[in-house]
């Protein structure tokens, strides 16, 4: 099988092949998604382009944490979101969470859960999420959040059509 690149502006490039989707950097510092397995909702069957050109577009005015948002009808995307954690109280949660499928909502995890979990008081950071979305109005999309004695905020969300 063909190993294929990709680059993000002057980042990358990136490789991956069709049937695993790792796409690990030159360097191995970025995995973009996990081998597929029949049940995944990855990018396959020609979703993922060779190349592509463009760039990240800043959609954050128009996103919110644990809302639904459809995909888009010809590309796939791919999401870029950052977000602040903070505690409130020891041993408080602030947890994100990407998830896509065709549900509404959507119910199968795109992504680790990112935060921080039993919290120290007054931890405050923020994390960077990725994941895909393949083609199609009938694929849906969002970032839940939990925040027990903790918040989360939505920092910057940016989508790249591939």
């Amino acid at each position: 099988m063909a190993t294929k690149t990709v680059s993000f502006g002057s980042v990358g490039p990136f490789s991956y092949d069709d049937a695993s989707f790792n796409a690990l950097s030159t360097d191995g510092q970025l995995i973009v998604s996990q081998a597929p397995t029949a049940s995944d909702h990855v990018l396959r069957n020609g979703d993922m382009p060779s190349s592509f050109a463009g760039s990240f577009s800043n959609v954050t005015a128009s996103r919110a944490l644990n809302t639904t948002y459809s995909g888009n009808a010809n590309k796939a995307l791919l999401i870029l979101a950052t977000v602040r954690c903070a505690i409130t109280l020891a041993l408080g949660v602030a947890t994100m969470q990407a998830k896509q499928d065709t549900s509404t909502p959507p119910t199968t995890i795109a992504s680790g859960i990112v935060g921080i979990q039993a919290g120290l008081l007054n931890e405050d950071n923020s994390f960077q999420l990725m994941f895909a979305v393949p083609k199609g109005t009938n694929q849906k999309y969002r970032i839940d959040s939990v925040g027990t004695n903790g918040t989360v905020t939505l920092g910057n969300w940016f989508e790249l059509q591939l």
